[in-house]
């Protein structure tokens, strides 16, 4: 399924004036999720954890306006992941607390094609990151097609 850019860069821009809210909605979800997970991220500081919503966002949105740097820094951060312990089913947790965090948020802006739009991003780079578990590799990984759609801003 393609990735539609307009409706990435448009959310793009609410979903970082509420940064705040997605991180703490993000967390609370994916601790509701796994309670476990929380040892992980707890023995991090919180701030590197907001950073990885952050980054999150920023690495989507500069993916669809052509930055060929996030695949090589989604890679290295995969290797960072590695040393964290983290394993390839948190990923997909990430994205699901991820993605119902930004619908909540979002309300009526969320639509079915917005939510595929970032799944598939989402999805994509963490595949980037999961490459880096050891027996894995970044051989089969194949890019999202990405659409303008020429939605109105």
């Amino acid at each position: 399924m393609p990735v539609d850019a307009d409706l990435i860069r448009n959310s793009f821009e609410y979903l970082t004036q509420h940064e705040v809210e997605l991180c703490h909605k993000v967390y609370a979800l994916l601790f509701d999720a796994d309670p476990e997970l929380e040892d992980l991220f707890t023995a991090r500081h919180s701030a590197a954890s907001s950073q990885m919503v952050r980054e999150s966002l920023v690495y989507a949105f500069d993916y669809v306006d052509g930055a060929t740097w996030v695949p090589i820094n989604m890679s290295s951060l995969g290797s960072k992941h590695v040393e964290y312990e983290v394993v390839e089913a948190m990923y997909e947790q990430f994205i699901d607390a991820m993605l119902t965090a930004m619908s909540e948020l979002s309300g009526d802006q969320w639509s079915p094609e917005l939510e595929n739009s970032w799944r598939e991003l989402l999805r994509y780079l963490a595949e980037l990151m999961v490459a880096e578990l050891p027996g894995k590799s970044a051989d089969s990984i194949v890019p999202p097609e990405t659409i303008e759609s020429q939605e109105a801003s």
